[in-house]
């Protein structure tokens, strides 16, 4: 017995074309997302160019430092790959406009003509071993630092440290709580007006907060940005 049915080849993004009071909103958050690439690229370039930045903290080594950055890569890179080898090797028949505005794997999914439940069991598994697992421990980690931060006796130096704590927690919760409710859920509850919304904060907003939080607000960082400014001003040509 023969289908009326066409294999999918090809894919379209739609974005929020459906909701168009929030273009401008979408303009603001590609603004963003450009400030981002360029506050990331800045500490690039003041890392290579300033070798007091290039001297690795505390306890860390510079091979730990490669090790967990190539660690991160890593992981992310076979998730990726896996999830894209499951994914397109199941059947796509129906529609070919992913509600989103980039090719996020539970939009995808909603376009396959057939069972996905080992898929959804393979995201829920992938998400709770990189979303939940490092997420405890950096909970962990700050629970030890605020007990730390109580035994400060000077109340000015526990305000400073509770200070750069809670906004280091406040990004943190914002990426990986949005990245919980996308990732750890069954694929039926996927909503394609609300959730693209929700990934703008961790596409997005997040990482515009990182290179702000944890590098441009650093004394060292900006004394570093100061000495580069005054080698490249008028001063140094």
């Amino acid at each position: 017995m023969s289908t009326n049915t066409s294999v999918v080849t090809e894919f379209i993004l739609v974005g929020f074309s459906r909701l168009a009071d929030l273009q401008g909103l979408l303009f603001s958050f590609l603004t963003v997302y450009l400030l981002t690439v360029a506050g990331n690229l800045l500490i690039v370039v003041l890392v290579s160019a300033d070798a007091a930045l290039r001297t690795p903290i505390l306890l860390l080594s510079q091979g730990t430092c490669l090790c967990l950055a190539g660690s991160a890569w890593a992981c992310g890179a076979l998730v990726g790959l896996g999830h894209t080898s499951f994914v397109f090797s199941l059947p796509f028949c129906g529609p070919k406009a992913i509600p989103h505005f980039l090719c996020e794997i539970q939009a995808v999914l909603q376009l396959v003509c057939g069972n996905t439940s080992l898929n959804e069991l393979q995201i829920i598994l992938a998400a709770a071993l990189l979303i939940l697992c490092p997420f405890g421990l950096i909970l962990g980690s700050y629970g030890h630092i605020l007990a730390t931060i109580f035994r400060i006796p000077s109340a000015a130096g526990r305000l400073k440290a509770f200070s750069t704590c809670s906004s280091h927690l406040v990004v943190v919760s914002l990426f990986y709580g949005t990245a919980i409710f996308i990732y750890i859920r069954p694929k039926a509850s996927y909503d394609p007006a609300s959730d693209p919304l929700v990934s703008l904060f961790y596409a997005v907003v997040t990482p515009i907060l990182n290179p702000i939080i944890y590098s441009l607000r650093n004394a060292d960082v900006k004394a570093a940005l100061k000495r580069t400014i005054q080698k490249i001003g008028p001063a140094g040509i």
